[in-house]
């Protein structure tokens, strides 16, 4: 009988400020929104609760500047349809979450699974 052994994989995706904005945009134009269009004037990220990103924009043509603001899961979905569009691989069964490093976004990346002893030793 085989005795089946836990492993477990952690990678960190990090997202500086400009590839979290064209992440966002990119997503947003898919959907039909207008940040494709329009003048950022600034990028905000936050810890805590509430908005994790803020973007300022001028609507194209316009003057006045408006915010948008992006929860966590927001953010999460937007990455994640990003990284399948530029081809980073996402295992589906991974865990992810996200964290603010200064001016960067980290997403981790974790998978649990098993593999079976190799030694009948192992594990006794």
């Amino acid at each position: 009988m085989s005795i089946a052994l836990p492993v477990g994989e952690v990678r960190l995706l990090t997202f500086p400020k400009k590839t979290l904005t064209d992440a966002i945009i990119t997503v947003d134009k898919a959907m039909g929104g207008w940040l494709a269009h329009a003048v950022i004037h600034g990028v905000d990220l936050r810890t805590g609760d509430g908005p994790m990103i803020t973007i300022r924009a001028v609507r194209g043509g316009g003057t006045a500047v408006d915010e948008l603001s992006f929860r966590p899961e927001q953010v999460a979905a937007a990455l994640i349809r990003y990284c399948q569009l530029v081809k980073i691989p996402l295992p589906r069964k991974a865990q992810k979450s996200l964290e603010v490093h200064g001016d960067t976004l980290v997403m981790r990346v974790a998978l649990q699974f098993t593999v079976p002893a190799q030694t009948p030793r192992v594990g006794r």
